[in-house]
């Protein structure tokens, strides 16, 4: 039986986007290890007969001795558990796990990168860019190899890379993110009874647009007579240097601009979704987010930005629509146009579904994914 190792950052993330990938692989027939950050789902991966090991990876952490620890743990794991395959996902795991699978002479390294739009930020500080150059660089040494596959969620990141000299074509794979289960998320159409709700399911980051979602509310309302709530969903990032303080979020929902129904657990997405009228997501960079996704399987239209990521899974007028980053008016504008047009924004969810079961169904990316490992 062939050992397969995934490296991803924490625990959590690896449920929401990609256990359904692990759980078919051990039906496959594979040895299946997860090492990640436990902070409180491991439960989950016993369950499912998947073997956990809590390793301390911290996502922003840039400590040189803590880091210096972290890679000599993600050593001694990959010798102790000697696999056959290894997908690192996320770029610190990618960097680490590249190291340790290249000294132990792993024959099949699969390294899923997604959301690098952070790292290409001019307008970063002085720190960041030279921290931002530092990991380029990293990548360019541990990955630019032919008999190293990355995955790639969109185009855009792919050309940047390879104009950047980062990584080569011939082992870039491009798969659209992670896909969604629409036996789970299912086409549930609009109920006109219900109370007309903007919904954004994000983490709480300043780089999601969560304050453009909030001045857009405070638009709309100005503007627009109609009965409806802005909210938002999701849990403040504290280990995230974007994380909004909850103090700002509770500020906005004590001033009445928002509702805040705080995190909610994976199984719940599919009805809160469904209770949306319109889902929005107003990043400043991405990979491709699940949320639209999920928002399309269930047949809500989308309201994001013009970003990659976001505008390979929404093309405007189709199945939402987009606006320009940081533009609190356009988004403003283009929420209200599909409060005020019920018959636009439920085509637009029916072709959001069409869509989603055409590209994105979680057993055409879950497959895409498998293939590789047989490379």
């Amino acid at each position: 039986m062939k050992k397969l190792l995934y490296l991803v950052n924490v625990d959590w993330f690896f449920i929401s986007h990609r256990m359904d990938l692990a759980i078919a692989a051990k039906k496959e027939g594979y040895d299946v290890y997860v090492l990640a950050k436990d902070t409180g789902y491991s439960h989950i991966f016993s369950q499912n007969k998947i073997n956990f090991v809590d390793i301390p990876v911290s996502r922003s952490g840039i400590n040189p001795l803590k880091e210096f620890k972290l890679l000599l743990i993600i050593l001694f794991k990959y010798k102790q558990i000697n696999p056959d395959i290894v997908h690192h996902v996320a770029l610190k795991s990618v960097i680490y796990g590249t190291i340790a699978a290249r000294i132990f002479k792993i024959p099949t390294i699969i390294n899923a990168i997604t959301g690098l739009g952070y790292v290409f930020n001019k307008n970063d500080s002085v720190i960041n860019s030279c921290i931002n150059k530092v990991i380029l660089i990293s990548l360019k040494l541990v990955s630019s190899k032919p008999f190293i596959t990355t995955i790639l969620q969109n185009d855009y990141h792919s050309h940047i890379l390879v104009r950047n000299r980062i990584l080569q074509s011939f082992n870039i794979k491009i798969i659209c993110g992670s896909g969604v289960n629409i036996n789970i998320f299912k086409y549930l159409p609009e109920n006109p009874v219900n109370e007309l709700k903007v919904m954004m399911v994000s983490r709480l980051l300043w780089d999601k647009g969560v304050k453009e979602f909030v001045d857009a509310s405070i638009l709309s309302k100005n503007y627009n007579q109609m009965k409806f709530k802005f909210i938002l969903i999701g849990k403040i990032d504290l280990n995230n240097k974007s994380a909004i303080p909850k103090s700002d979020v509770l500020k906005w929902v004590n001033n009445g601009l928002i509702e805040w129904w705080g995190e909610k657990m994976i199984e719940d997405i599919p009805s809160i979704l469904a209770e949306g009228t319109i889902i929005v997501l107003p990043s400043y960079h991405e990979g491709l987010p699940k949320i639209l996704l999920e928002a399309g399987a269930v047949g809500r239209p989308v309201v994001t930005t013009l970003i990659p990521g976001c505008k390979d899974v929404i093309k405007h007028n189709v199945n939402g629509l987009l606006v320009p980053v940081r533009d609190s008016h356009a988004l403003s504008k283009a929420i209200n146009y599909l409060l005020m047009n019920p018959k636009i924004r439920k085509e637009m969810g029916r072709n959001a579904r069409n869509i989603i079961e055409k590209s994105y169904d979680l057993n055409i990316i879950v497959k895409q994914q498998l293939d590789l490992y047989l490379n």
